[in-house]
């Protein structure tokens, strides 16, 4: 754990983000285990030009919660600001760390992850929960095009519709990256940028980070793994995403605001009882 570097953003320009980071860092400290050994970076997103006053006090809970704090600026209009994640990458030092971990600031932490993610071989690869539906419903023109395709890396086959596609079409919301697949990712982004921008029209799209993901894994030809659904649940896959996501544990979930979730006790050996408690995710 003290080789994995964590990654969130804060935007303390909207209190539905602000409140969500907090959660995740709360519940790393609360549930994570041992990924309380691990470093933890939060990155304040400003507004270019104009003066950031903390009225709402991120950076005093910032230091309590022990993390370490850095800033950045939002990506210029009409860019979307979840182009803030990638701002962050820059930050991994190869030499104190050996993985990185994105997670964005609506994901909750209920489990240590680390017992069910396996370790990295070389030429190392990156793990992430697989998404098609954005892909191949929102972008049909990119799916089958060489900016998000590359034959030559393994192919993912949809359930519903028996559908090829790249495996590095993934959710973003939770990225572990070791420090061989970021160094490469990281050298092929710019381009891939650059690509994505030239077809897709919708620069404004909040999806936008998943195609420059896509796009700079493709072109960095690098090996991708499935991330299991139970470090990476999203309770509206059922009813959106094509692939199967059955999933009998849930250890990190993501995009909880609008969801219930309900912890079952079960009745131990003494007798005492259990119950089901209804609970408003985060």
């Amino acid at each position: 754990p003290s080789r994995l570097m964590i990654s969130t953003i804060i935007d303390p320009t909207s209190d539905v983000v602000t409140r969500d980071a907090f959660m995740l860092l709360r519940s790393i400290r609360l549930f994570g285990g041992s990924l309380n050994e691990a470093t933890i970076l939060v990155t304040v997103a400003l507004t270019e030009g104009v003066s950031f006053v903390d009225h709402k006090g991120i950076v005093p809970k910032l230091i309590e919660l022990g993390v370490e704090i850095d800033f950045t600026y939002q990506p210029k209009a009409p860019k979307p600001k979840t182009l803030n994640k990638f701002s962050t990458l820059s930050k991994f030092d190869p030499i104190k760390f050996s993985y990185f971990m994105w997670l964005d600031a609506d994901v909750f932490v209920f489990d240590d992850p680390l017992p069910f993610i396996r370790e990295h071989s070389s030429p190392g690869f990156i793990e992430c929960a697989p998404e098609f539906y954005n892909y191949l419903i929102r972008y049909p023109e990119l799916n089958t095009t060489n900016v998000v395709m590359n034959e030559a890396m393994p192919l993912l086959r949809t359930i519903a519709d028996q559908v090829d596609v790249s495996s590095g079409m993934c959710n973003t919301g939770v990225i572990l990256f070791d420090a061989m697949s970021l160094q490469r990712f990281l050298a092929r982004l710019p381009t891939a940028m650059e690509e994505v921008d030239a077809v897709a029209l919708r620069h404004h799209d909040r999806f936008l980070d998943s195609l420059y993901f896509v796009s700079a894994v493709a072109s960095a030809s690098v090996p991708v793994h499935p991330l299991s659904y139970s470090l990476n649940y999203m309770p509206f896959f059922e009813t959106y995403i094509l692939e199967d996501t059955l999933t009998d544990k849930v250890v990190m979930a993501h995009l909880l605001h609008s969801s219930d979730l309900y912890c079952v006790m079960e009745e131990t050996a003494q007798g005492q009882g259990g119950g089901e408690e209804g609970r408003e995710g985060g």
